[in-house]
């Protein structure tokens, strides 16, 4: 990713169709599982070696509570890798959606390095980045105060995703989820709100970052709903008295 800014930022030194289009020092970014965790940290957050060893270590407890993504991030255990700075000035604002990384890679200490406005998507029912250790406890981590976390209750790890017929795998319906024409349109509002309003300084655009107008663009079929202040120990009292 470094690499493709640096390329666009020549671009934007030799080319003036590309300067009248383009700010190489105020970018935002996207990205989806993997993709989530990439622009995670080079908005700020980072890798924390002990919190990757120490986890590791741990067994998951039961199948209920088993954490796909983190045999991926538990990978990078046998790394003598220490203080990496993945993180890019020019990144000024970042959304993740379905992100991996936060209950492993970066942990508490690694998330509270990001200082730039940051959302993130959750999906209820995400069998590969469970919502609670992979965006919920990342989420109430985050020190900075421009934070937003969406929350899809029948969310899957691939409802903001395109369908395509030609992948390798078959993946069933029930486990894909809602089609795009019902999911879509919440990346696209909520995008367009958050990044004109940390990236293009129109803060006109906050009055859209609120749970209200999220809720009111909610079909039936897909509902959400957004916060942006409650604290881990309020997620820790709520998973105390869950079910």
């Amino acid at each position: 990713m470094k690499y493709l800014l640096n390329a666009l930022e020549q671009k934007v030194k030799t080319d003036a169709r590309w300067r009248d289009h383009f700010n190489p020092e105020q970018v935002g970014l996207i990205g989806h599982s993997l993709g989530g965790y990439t622009v995670l940290t080079l908005g700020g957050a980072q890798l924390n070696f002990k919190q990757i060893n120490q986890e590791c270590g741990i067994p998951e407890p039961n199948i209920s509570s088993f954490n796909i993504s983190k045999v991926l991030q538990c990978r990078f255990s046998s790394s003598d890798a220490s203080n990496v700075d993945l993180s890019d000035p020019r990144v000024k604002a970042i959304l993740a959606i379905n992100p991996l990384g936060g209950s492993t890679l970066l942990g508490k200490e690694g998330m509270q390095n990001i200082r730039i406005p940051t959302a993130i998507f959750a999906s209820g029912d995400d069998l590969f980045t469970p919502a609670v250790p992979e965006q919920f406890f990342p989420f109430v981590w985050l020190t900075t105060p421009q934070k937003y976390l969406v929350t899809f209750p029948k969310g899957t790890h691939f409802s903001f995703l395109e369908r395509s017929d030609r992948g390798v795998l078959v993946v069933p319906e029930t486990i894909l989820g809602e089609k795009p024409e019902f999911t879509h349109p919440y990346a696209k509002a909520f995008s367009l709100a958050f990044f004109q309003t940390y990236l293009n300084n129109h803060p006109e655009f906050a009055t859209y970052l609120n749970n209200t107008y999220i809720q009111a663009i909610a079909p039936s079929q897909f509902p959400a709903s957004l916060t942006s202040n409650f604290s881990e120990d309020q997620l820790r009292q709520s998973l105390e008295s869950s079910p």
